[in-house]
């Protein structure tokens, strides 16, 4: 597959609240950066999210990243294009596959989310 849709980066938090206080996750150590190809989000992905109240918004693929915690980690995606998908999102699912050509490759299921102002709980730059 041509990785030509974008990049992204792939953060991991950690919670930040004191004794006692609720949980305040930050996301500003960056495991993972990429160009990312867009795939079609299959039918089959889309019920198997509706099946756990998650909704599967899109499907990448990047070079292979074995250090993709799913639920845990974050991505924020940046387009070559104006097609609107430039934003954070939640993994919902990190699958190791082969692409038509045999290059290990990484598929990663994605869930949109309202977006972390820095300053609040998203403690990295907007820059790539």
């Amino acid at each position: 597959m041509v990785l030509d849709a974008g990049v992204l980066k792939i953060l991991r938090g950690h919670n930040e609240a004191e004794n006692g206080d609720p949980v305040r996750m930050v996301y500003d150590i960056e495991i993972f950066r990429s160009y990312y190809g867009e795939k079609t989000v299959g039918i089959q992905r889309f019920y198997t999210a509706k099946s756990v109240d998650s909704q599967a918004d899109l499907l990448v693929e990047i070079q292979r990243c074995g250090a993709v915690l799913a639920n845990k980690d974050v991505c924020r995606l940046k387009s070559f294009k104006d097609s609107g998908i430039s934003g954070d999102y939640k993994i919902l699912q990190a699958q190791q596959v082969l692409d038509e050509d045999g290059i290990p490759m990484t598929d990663l299921t994605l869930q949109r989310i309202d977006p972390i102002e820095e300053g609040e709980e998203w403690k990295t730059s907007n820059n790539f």
